[in-house]
């Protein structure tokens, strides 16, 4: 039986037998393979990196006398895959048994999905701002096959995952989004344009327990500074106080200044089961610079970028963040944004309030201003 399986083998590759094998297993020939390793042999294996994509993080230090290292978590996956290429034709059916073989030889199952999750090290000197990159690359194995009497050439490619390298950002990766709008969006209300002072304590709470953050008042716009001296991070919010309906979308003109963490509008949501937080998706601005992120915070509050991109600084930028049948918009300055990953939406996702977060880290601060804020709910027609 042993003799028949290598001979009809052979036979279907057009080399010994025409005839006779109709009836084999392809899993028997494939297990012929693996107990004699001799018959196909994989010859100048090498590994082969494929860009795929580049996304872009920035670490704005600017405005900090001293200097800042972070980590971050990035996570990317791809599917395994086996390519045959031969010189002479080897028909459908062959070229698939050859790949199964291949496959028990690497271990892997064609496409199946692997994935990387790495962490890499950001630094930023004091008073500067540093634009790195992280080029991902699939991961493949090429090479020859070889067997006695065969004919023409034949090559493999196996696609075995994936990593992420990381580098500094050249110049001009990123182009700037300009700004093209500062109203408030259609559909929205103005929950607040800071023109009294009453409106703060009337409209707002603050959850600071450490008194990282002052707030002020002043012409039209409220001004807010943080300021961490601890030795780790630390944090405040600043949260509405909403007054019935639910959201379904929320916009802020924003300045920022000086960052020594993320400042961020943030958009918590529930499943409807069991009921409890599952995702924030939030915009991060800094001087600059703007990133859309969604984090789990039952999975330890890990983040995952969606979008960066420069845009004009020293002005005030319009961020939004819309729920949309489909998962959430992200716009800026009333341009909607191409996403570089797709979130884990659901469609029973329901947003539950939305905030300001101010994210200090170490020995860093957080100056800006807020020149208003809307809101658009479903008791608003939205």
């Amino acid at each position: 039986m042993r003799k028949r399986l290598v001979l009809c083998w052979w036979g279907m590759l057009g080399m010994l037998l025409l005839a006779g094998c109709d009836n084999t297993p392809p899993q028997a020939l494939v297990a012929t393979l693996t107990t004699e390793p001799g018959l196909v042999q994989r010859v100048n294996q090498r590994t082969e990196s494929v860009w795929i994509d580049s996304i872009p993080i920035v670490l704005d230090n600017t405005g900090n006398a001293l200097p800042v290292t972070t980590q971050i978590e990035r996570e990317r996956a791809t599917t395994t895959t086996i390519r045959i290429t031969a010189t002479a034709e080897l028909g459908a059916e062959i070229t698939e048994m050859i790949k199964a073989g291949i496959a028990l030889e690497f271990g892997i199952e064609e496409e199946e999905t692997v994935s990387s999750r790495q962490e890499f090290t950001l630094s930023a000197a004091a008073d500067t701002r540093v634009v790195y990159v992280i080029d991902w690359y699939e991961t493949w194995q090429v090479g020859d096959l070889q067997a006695s009497g065969l004919e023409g050439e034949l090559h493999y490619e196996v696609r075995t995952g994936i990593r992420g390298d990381l580098r500094l950002a050249r110049p001009d990766e990123v182009p700037a989004i300009e700004q093209t709008v500062v109203d408030v969006p259609e559909g929205h209300l103005l929950y607040d344009d800071f023109s009294s002072p009453a409106s703060f304590t009337s409209w707002w709470g603050v959850n600071d327990d450490q008194g990282l953050c002052t707030f002020a008042t002043e012409d039209g716009s409220l001004q807010f500074r943080c300021q961490n001296t601890a030795g780790e991070d630390r944090g405040a919010a600043l949260h509405p106080h909403l007054a019935g309906g639910r959201p379904l979308g929320v916009a802020a003109a924003m300045l920022v200044t000086q960052t020594g963490g993320p400042m961020q509008l943030s958009t918590n949501w529930y499943s409807a089961d069991p009921g409890t937080i599952e995702r924030a998706y939030q915009f991060r601005l800094q001087p600059g610079v703007v990133e859309a992120v969604e984090c789990f915070p039952l999975e330890g509050w890990h983040c995952e970028s969606l979008y960066w991109g420069e845009v004009e600084p020293g002005v005030a930028h319009v961020l939004q963040i819309e729920r949309q049948a489909d998962g959430p918009e992200f716009r800026v300055d009333g341009q909607p944004l191409t996403l570089t990953a797709q979130p884990a939406w659901s469609d029973d996702f329901t947003m539950r309030d939305w905030n300001f977060p101010f994210w200090v880290w170490p020995q860093n601060r957080i100056i800006g201003q807020l020149e208003w804020v809307s809101s658009r709910d479903s008791e608003q027609g939205g």
